[in-house]
């Protein structure tokens, strides 16, 4: 294993030209709860961006031109530049000093990662954490020791990929690492998606004036919910009571429904959206 991946990495890196690696299934980026080792339980499978209740998908790398031995580390590293090594840990078979590593199968150039659970550390053992991350080397960025230290989001990690392979020669062949989306610890409020639990209207009047209750969790006092014509045209409203503008589309029988969501805390993750059926003009009591 250390043959393959050693703690300190003198190949040179890959070529733009050579094999490189691809994430073809990002992890999901919400909805997953970043568990405590005290808590005495599983930390739970990181689960892919397709997962569903039915199908079970989980982050999967591809590594294109290269079939044959390797190893692959993964790590967890900051949301933002420049990347800092993680104190939360990465927990499961093949994993120590909170990073993974286990050598690839030579016969496949795809590998999904099914074990892998997120265990964080509390604030009073950041410290050590980080102490643990400079010993081990494990610094993907080689980020300087000094900024290292100070303040890290407790509520956003991202997977580093880090795959060594052989040269033509047989000499060690070190990739360029890639990082994932961010994910989110579900627990924290300011990063948990949003969701509407309850609506108590889903119809009104096309000249406007309705008031619509929403309520939603994980609601911050700076979320904003939107109505949405099916032209795009957005109209915005603070907290959970809305009222409805009037519908400024065509005269028609059957004015087509509007939608309303909460706004998604991520550009990448799309937002379920409930349908707000217009009434004609014609159609008041």
């Amino acid at each position: 294993m250390d043959e393959l991946f050693p703690l300190i990495f003198p190949a040179e890196p890959a070529q733009a030209s050579g094999p490189y690696v691809e994430i073809i299934e990002q992890p999901k980026q919400r909805g997953m709860r970043f568990r405590y080792k005290c808590e005495g339980r599983s930390a739970g499978s990181i689960p892919g961006e397709r997962s569903t209740d039915t199908t079970k998908t989980h982050p999967t790398i591809k590594i294109n031109g290269y079939t044959g031995p390797g190893t692959v580390r993964i790590s967890l590293v900051t949301k933002d530049p420049p990347h800092r090594p993680h104190p939360h840990e990465l927990v499961g078979k093949d994993c120590r000093d909170g990073f993974y590593e286990a050598e690839l199968c030579p016969d496949r150039c795809i590998h999904s990662f099914q074990n892998l659970g997120i265990q964080c550390v509390k604030k009073r053992d950041l410290e050590q954490a980080i102490t643990q991350r400079i010993q081990t080397n494990n610094n993907p960025f080689q980020v300087p020791i000094e900024e290292q230290r100070g303040d890290y989001d407790l509520n956003a990690v991202r997977l580093c990929f880090q795959v060594t392979v052989r040269d033509p020669s047989g000499r060690p062949l070190r990739l360029p690492p890639v990082l994932s989306h961010p994910i989110f610890d579900n627990r924290a409020p300011n990063t948990a998606e949003l969701k509407i639990c309850r609506v108590n209207r889903n119809s009104g009047s096309c000249l406007g004036g309705d008031e619509i209750f929403l309520l939603c969790d994980k609601v911050q006092k700076d979320d904003r919910h939107r109505i949405e014509e099916k032209r795009k045209r957005t109209y915005e409203t603070f907290k959970s009571i809305m009222k409805k503008s009037p519908f400024s589309g065509p005269t028609d029988p059957r004015p087509p429904p509007r939608r309303i969501a909460v706004p998604s805390r991520s550009s990448v993750v799309p937002k379920p959206a409930l349908s707000l059926y217009v009434i004609p003009e014609h159609h008041q009591l």
